[in-house]
């Protein structure tokens, strides 16, 4: 949450709990309560970002809590594995340092994900990227697909996996440049995808931590084939403080 928003929402007496890194000294002048998130400096603000700092509270079991908290502890391990596909993500980026658009395209959490995503990749690399819900593609975005345009699917959540994966047949078929992100070890239809990035097999609730790793490495290296500073993106202020 932006500063501004922030305020906005404490000064018509909304008391959120805030969750974040607060370096606005603003903010914390009108809420009682806050919590640092001990992240430290952002000198590249889209790799150590607020978007990695969510806490989402719910009224859990104890044996639920206890899991939850089981497998959050293995996330750092799994983003592990995740960075270690590093040389591999700068290679298929090379692809996409020339394209003036890119979408991203996926259904339920993966689509919150895809809007995270490619508000990354316009942000430090100035291509046009835009986040779709996958299921409302043939309501006219598919017309925005054209040859060689890339097109990044994540297709991670088991109950809408085999509908995410014929929404990817769709684009494939128009000529789209496809970069699947998924659980799966193999792809029994190579010709769905032009690459295939595998995430490592959590709840479909935690892929996401793993998910926007491979989504903020795009985005960098994205920006670094282009020659761009990834930790400069033109135009960006630190906190928005005005409307």
């Amino acid at each position: 949450m932006e500063s501004i928003d922030s305020l906005r929402a404490i000064l018509h007496e909304i008391r959120p709990q805030l969750i974040k890194c607060i370096h606005d000294k603003k903010v914390k002048e009108y809420i009682e309560q806050y919590e640092q998130l001990h992240d430290g400096k952002k000198p590249n603000r889209k790799k150590i970002d607020d978007f990695n700092n969510i806490l989402i509270a719910q009224k859990i079991s104890v044996e639920e809590a206890r899991t939850f908290i089981g497998t959050l502890q293995e996330i750092p391990n799994y983003i592990e594995e995740v960075l270690a596909q590093a040389p591999d993500i700068e290679q298929l980026t090379k692809r996409m340092i020339n394209a003036n658009n890119a979408f991203f395209i996926g259904r339920g959490l993966d689509y919150t994900l895809c809007m995270e995503g490619a508000l990354k990749l316009k942000e430090i690399s100035y291509i046009h990227a835009e986040a779709y819900a996958a299921g409302e593609l043939k309501h006219g975005t598919i017309a925005l697909v054209s040859e060689g345009v890339p097109v990044i699917a994540a297709a991670t959540q088991k109950h809408v996996y085999s509908k995410v994966i014929s929404n990817i047949r769709e684009v494939k078929a128009r000529g789209a440049y496809v970069i699947l992100l998924s659980k799966d070890k193999e792809i029994t239809d190579p010709s769905i995808c032009d690459v295939h990035i595998n995430l490592p097999d959590v709840s479909d609730e935690f892929t996401i931590f793993e998910s926007v790793v491979i989504f903020q490495l795009i985005a960098y290296y994205t920006s670094v084939g282009k020659g761009l500073n990834p930790d400069q993106p033109r135009n960006l202020a630190k906190s928005v403080t005005v409307e």
